[in-house]
């Protein structure tokens, strides 16, 4: 049964990080990806006693790039921990090379989103877009940021049950063993709980980049392409 989970599973990462992958592409071609973003940021910078200051088409590359990993790392860390580690005994070895696997890009998803969040408050970022209906604005206000909290409670409930378990002893050092259950851990409960939550965030935060992208076609997935930044 996890063999064939395992495959499913990998086929569907394969799938979603060729079509990630595809998409960024295009988004960065439909926004000219030849110009670059310094003379770009140049041109602008001269402009501005014209034309006022230099205005952000785009979020700043290094977040863009964070933020497509962020989505590839979530995609399979939940995907595989919902339907994958869930069914895989403690007394198999197939378990801890599971776990460390997702202790790594559990912390680097850590690691990008304290980038992102640095980048947010350093960086020039494109204007505001609105929603079609006031109510949904709302909504996004409030999703995004539950968003990136729920991300940082899923990382660190894993980091703090991690070292609870002697995870980093069994990782680095092999000894040890697993426990028979990660239920024993209050922290377990919350990692289960805030993984659904966050999976009905990430649904919504999708549906609404998918609406302006098809219905609305008010081109808001091109601010986290790459290519020419300002205008």
């Amino acid at each position: 049964m996890a063999a064939e989970l395992t495959n499913i599973v990998v086929v569907i990462e394969i799938v979603f990080g060729a079509g990630l992958a595809l998409g960024i592409i295009w988004l960065s071609v439909t926004q000219g990806a030849n110009q670059t973003d310094s003379a770009d940021q140049a041109r602008a910078s001269s402009a501005v006693g014209a034309a006022g200051p230099a205005r952000s088409l785009k979020y700043h590359p290094i977040h863009a790039a964070a933020h497509w990993f962020v989505v590839f790392a979530m995609a399979q860390l939940l995907t595989r921990g919902a339907l994958i580690m869930i069914h895989i005994s403690n007394n198999s070895p197939a378990k801890i090379a599971g776990l460390r696997a997702h202790a790594v890009a559990g912390t680097v998803v850590l690691i990008l989103m304290s980038l992102r969040l640095i980048l947010l408050r350093t960086t020039l970022l494109p204007e505001a877009v609105k929603g079609p209906t006031a109510a949904l604005d709302v909504l996004k206000r409030i999703v995004h940021p539950m968003l990136y909290v729920s991300v940082f409670v899923q990382v660190f409930a894993g980091i703090a049950m991690a070292i609870q378990a002697d995870l980093p002893r069994i990782f680095i050092l092999q000894e040890g063993s697993l426990p028979r259950t990660f239920w024993i851990y209050p922290l377990r409960g919350v990692h289960y709980i805030n993984s659904r939550i966050l999976m009905v965030l990430i649904a919504l935060h999708i549906c609404g980049a998918l609406y302006h992208t098809f219905v609305m076609k008010d081109g808001l997935l091109r601010r986290l392409s790459f290519g020419r930044r300002f205008a």
